[in-house]
């Protein structure tokens, strides 16, 4: 299996597929094969004459799980992403960022506008930028540290937010590495980073995603974006909806 080293921590890849390269970023307790694989985007994109390239995450599926938090935080997350293109030698390509992968994303694009040709924010929200009440975030944040931590299902907490136990239980994952992560040093643009950002970037956010909400305020502070909003998705489901895969393309090609 192909591994990337950055610098002590070990990362897993894997490509697919020939043409135009394209990063996929997962999201919060799932990886690449859960998040994407498991959902066809690697068919669907590969079948669009791009080049996959889909990695782990440090704490996440094959990659290595560090237990200190100050393993994780934005810089270190996004230097797994830039190790990866480095070994492979992509110089440039277009990017898909899901959920906790979509913040990464806006801010590698907004950091190395030079490495990103385009960028598709999926699963994102407002309040994952600071664009609406922080405390709306702090609280959804808090949550997501219970559920991960729980030993037993959390009724207790929404139902949305409780889901993320179910996926750290199906996948094997290392409840403890996501928690160190939870606590690592979360870096926010400000608006004036936001606005500065050219890259031409698509934002999908569905209509019923109590997680992050939708991101109608983050594509009017992006200059180049294009906003959709598929009504009756949630944070989940819009993984599995065929319309956000083929949108996604159409913005790609």
């Amino acid at each position: 299996m192909p591994y990337c080293k950055n610098k002590d921590i070990f990362i897993y890849y894997e490509q697919h597929g020939k043409g135009e390269p394209v990063i996929l970023v997962h999201g919060i307790a799932v990886s690449f094969k859960y998040n994407f694989s498991n959902f066809s985007w690697v068919d669907k994109l590969t079948d669009n004459n791009m080049r996959v390239v889909g990695l782990d995450l440090r704490a996440h599926g094959l990659s290595d799980k560090p237990l200190d938090p100050s393993s994780y935080g934005t810089h270190n997350l996004t230097s797994d992403i830039l190790a990866v293109m480095d070994e492979l030698k992509i110089k440039r390509a277009s990017i898909i960022g899901y959920s906790l992968g979509s913040a990464l994303t806006l801010h590698l694009i907004h950091s190395h506008p030079d490495r990103f040709s385009r960028a598709v924010l999926v699963a994102t929200g407002d309040s994952l930028f600071g664009l609406t009440s922080s405390s709306a975030l702090k609280q959804s944040s808090i949550d997501l540290f219970l559920a991960i931590s729980s030993d037993t299902y959390p009724h207790h907490l929404p139902e949305h937010i409780a889901a993320y136990w179910n996926f750290v239980n199906q996948s094997g994952a290392n409840r403890q590495a996501l928690l160190a992560l939870l606590k690592g040093d979360t870096q926010h643009l400000s608006i004036e980073d936001i606005s500065s950002i050219d890259t031409p970037t698509m934002i999908i956010s569905g209509g019923k995603d109590l997680v992050l909400g939708q991101g109608v305020k983050l594509a009017e502070k992006l200059p180049e974006s294009v906003y959709l909003e598929f009504k009756e998705a949630d944070h989940f489901s819009l993984a599995a909806i065929t319309d956000v895969k083929n949108a996604i393309v159409d913005f790609l090609r």
